[in-house]
């Protein structure tokens, strides 16, 4: 309840700021994801390839300075990873985030934090998402606390080509536990943390 709580206090301040932003927009791309010290799993199931997925959502900016704008997206990004098994793992998420953007003509640089609240989470089989069974589903953290940067250009006044990074700081397995054959722990939750590259384009709408 305390973590719903606060992403509802998150999602209304993002969503204040976006109320009063002039210029608003919609963003879409794709996205190559992993998840960072995945040890055990790694070497059950090979090295992570990751997953190519897509997101999209709302964007809106406001302008503090010559420079400066205080930027804001909300959207719907497909995390997760996949191994070189032709397995893996796929999330969904609602995902908010509060940038400081500094403007330099066309180019410009971010960073920002980042709120995200798990939707769904499915195994990747053959190519092809597939339900967890509720009793083996281990991703059972729906919040997730994650930092980003990007850079990118301005292509025309109303079109942005972007590139960022978003690294997650929560672990997306809490519960999850790993041992060895004599029943020595060896991994514990701090595995399964999410790490994104993301491609998008956005464009102004008014």
């Amino acid at each position: 309840m305390k973590k719903f709580i606060l992403f509802s206090i998150l999602i209304a301040c993002f969503s204040r700021a976006y109320a009063q932003e002039k210029k608003i927009g919609v963003f879409a791309g794709t996205n190559l994801s992993y998840f960072t010290n995945a040890v055990p799993f790694e070497s059950v199931m090979l090295k992570q390839e990751g997953l190519l997925a897509f997101h999209l959502g709302l964007f809106g900016q406001r302008k503090l300075s010559s420079n400066f704008s205080l930027t804001g997206t909300l959207g719907f990004f497909q995390k997760g990873t996949g191994y070189k098994t032709n397995g893996g793992f796929g999330l969904s998420y609602i995902n908010a985030a509060t940038d400081i953007r500094y403007n330099h003509k066309r180019l410009f640089v971010e960073v920002g934090p980042e709120f995200g609240y798990l939707l769904a989470s499915k195994w990747i089989i053959n190519g092809k998402l597939v339900k967890i069974n509720p009793v083996f589903n281990f991703f059972n953290q729906k919040i997730d606390i994650l930092a980003n940067a990007g850079i990118g250009a301005w292509i025309t006044k109303t079109t942005s080509l972007s590139l960022r990074i978003s690294k997650g700081f929560i672990n997306t397995a809490k519960d999850i536990n790993f041992t060895d054959e004599n029943g020595t722990p060896t991994g514990t939750a701090s595995f399964f943390k999410n790490l994104t590259y993301q491609l998008s384009v956005c464009q102004m709408v008014f």
